[in-house]
């Protein structure tokens, strides 16, 4: 398995990768392109620090990107909500879009705990699919 993690350079952010690189075999990234079909990528951010999520994708990008069926996990707060945006398009909705892949993310505000005991994260968590945001749907829409 080679699950990758990204984070941003928050503490809280930073201890949370720390956790899964030393308890889960996360590797720390980028680059994304070893992961593998059912590998997942977590991505753990503040939501001020995701913002619009437009940054984060055009970085990611520039490096190799598989061509699997891999999972991404979104570790920040209202990623799945309005609350960042200016658009008509969410955080998660953009990464969805540009990863074409499913993302898991909370439309809340996310805490956690882990430790010796496992990890354990609440939040109001949804899958968010690529290109069903109103955006893209207004574009597929036809008169």
């Amino acid at each position: 398995m080679a699950n990758i993690v990204l984070a941003s350079n928050d503490q809280l952010a930073q201890n949370l990768a720390g956790w899964l690189i030393t308890n889960l075999n996360f590797k720390k990234g980028p680059p994304i392109d070893s992961l593998k079909d059912g590998e997942t990528l977590a991505i753990i951010a503040h939501d001020t620090e995701l913002a619009s999520g437009k940054e984060f994708i055009q970085n990611l990008l520039k490096y190799d990107f598989p061509m699997t069926q891999f999972n991404v996990f979104l570790f920040t707060c209202s990623a799945a909500g309005y609350d960042f945006s200016e658009e008509l398009i969410t955080p998660a909705e953009r990464i969805a879009n540009g990863l074409n892949r499913v993302v898991h993310a909370s439309t809340t505000v996310v805490s956690g705990q882990w430790g010796p005991l496992g990890l354990f994260v609440n939040g109001n968590f949804i899958n968010v699919k690529p290109n069903t945001d109103i955006t893209s749907l207004f574009s597929k829409l036809t008169l």
